[in-house]
């Protein structure tokens, strides 16, 4: 059974055609393109609204132009990711379900807190995530009908043809199915799962910290002592090398589309500070702020946060075999120094396969788009 986030988001990656149990079938298929050629639609429409543009364009057309095709990339990014990459997630499932410890195991071990901790977290930040994009949801896509006047959600073209309910309804529809769900999908998804190896860190680190602790005079024999200390080892140096491993496979999958992520928020941010900075009305300021302070937190909150706290639990495992009573068992020393170099490897989630995702990477978006 997953963790129960992902099972909330796994019938919203149906309906965009990335659900990895269903794999590469007709209907799949069928909603992904879908939700691709609907987004292609929504920009055609803002692209005709300027071949027919009767007045003069201004600065403030072009700028809500550009966040509104920001926003489509941003969701055919993720969108493409879950769909492209179905075989790597249902691997990454496939292994978690497989090969991660369980969490009961440690009920009563000095972690246990620690543990409730981290699943607390995950719960109240797509908990979060989940209200925020609610609550953007209902104020970009019902806002308008409850204004005087007949206003989109996006501003485009408006075919003759087509009255103005008719193409509100395909604005939200189009909206809900290429932004915001494979959005939401893609960071609850994401942010769930590292911390879920985040906590599988934390476990071995406990377990190398523990792997030479001798048990009380006369309990046991020493044989069955030095058998019990050989599994310790074996058990760790596996799930060592599982956990390498499985982040090697988190890199395979989201790295290319994390990189194609990063420029489109940056742009994106460097787009609204340039409104905030120059626009007067309220309107236009309110909706540029909203806009920065969501792509903020959304970055924050499901990327730098968890990526950053996964690479400081993984760090900690020189530490653990470094304090773990090694020096009490000589014999154990080649074991111990194997793990303490795999344990000096940066175990970091790296966008492009060149930069790292991390609290710095986040403060520096965040600096980099002021104006």
């Amino acid at each position: 059974m997953y963790f129960n986030t992902i099972q909330k988001v796994l019938p919203i990656l149906y309906i965009i055609g990335a659900d990895p149990r269903e794999g590469f079938t007709k209907s799949q298929f069928f909603l992904y393109f879908y939700n691709i050629f609907s987004a292609i639609g929504m920009v055609y429409l803002l692209v005709l609204k300027f071949a027919n543009a009767e007045n003069k364009v201004t600065v403030k057309d072009i700028t809500d132009a550009v966040i509104c095709l920001f926003l489509f990339c941003h969701g055919m990014v993720k969108s493409t990711t879950m769909f492209v990459k179905k075989n790597s997630v249902q691997t990454l499932l496939a292994q978690m379900e497989k090969h991660f410890w369980p969490m009961n195991n440690y009920k009563y071990s000095y972690i246990h807190n620690g543990i409730l901790n981290i699943c607390k977290t995950i719960r109240n930040t797509t908990n979060f995530i989940w209200f925020m994009h609610f609550c953007n949801a209902m104020g970009f896509l019902v806002g308008p009908l409850i204004t005087k006047d007949p206003v989109l959600p996006f501003e485009c073209y408006r075919p003759e043809w087509m009255g103005y309910y008719t193409l509100l309804l395909f604005e939200d529809v189009t909206s809900i199915i290429t932004i915001l769900c494979p959005v939401l999908a893609m960071d609850v998804f994401f942010v769930t799962i590292i911390k879920l190896t985040q906590i599988q860190w934390k476990m071995l680190n406990s377990e190398i910290q523990s792997m030479f602790d001798l048990s009380p005079s006369g309990k046991i024999s020493r044989e069955d002592e030095e058998n019990i200390m050989v599994m310790k080892i074996k058990k760790c140096v596996v799930h060592h090398n599982f956990l390498l491993n499985y982040q090697q496979l988190l890199n395979d999958t989201f790295s290319i589309p994390l990189f194609f992520f990063l420029i489109v928020i940056v742009l994106c941010m460097c787009v609204e500070m340039y409104v905030i900075s120059t626009v007067s009305d309220w309107e236009s300021l309110r909706t540029a702020i909203v806009y920065t302070a969501t792509g903020c937190l959304e970055f924050m909150l499901c990327y730098c946060y968890p990526c950053q706290d996964l690479s400081d639990e993984a760090d900690n495992i020189s530490y653990s075999i470094y304090f773990s009573n090694w020096y009490r068992n000589p014999e154990y020393f080649r074991d111990t120094q194997l793990i303490m170099q795999k344990g000096q490897k940066l175990v970091a989630i790296r966008p492009g396969g060149f930069m790292i995702m991390d609290l710095k990477t986040g403060l520096s978006v965040g600096i980099f788009p002021s104006p």
